[in-house]
């Protein structure tokens, strides 16, 4: 069985990455903060953190699909 901790990581993350497809910035990045503070190393979180930081300046088009692109090599 997963441990009780990975499964309430597991409903935060998700709770966040719901914030970040729905465009809600600021909610998201605070999802992905307070996961941070309980998991330091969590790369995807520290990511999608970066891009919610980023689209709060940046706003994406408004037929953006969720998806990131790179632009650069």
């Amino acid at each position: 069985t997963t441990p009780e901790h990975l499964l309430e990581l597991r409903d935060r993350y998700e709770a966040a990455l719901a914030h970040y497809r729905a465009r809600r910035w600021d909610v998201a990045a605070a999802g992905f903060r307070d996961i941070l503070e309980s998991h330091p190393d969590d790369g995807p979180a520290r990511l999608l953190l970066g891009r919610c930081q980023r689209f709060a300046t940046q706003v994406p088009d408004s037929d953006w699909d969720g998806a990131w692109r790179l632009t650069e090599k």
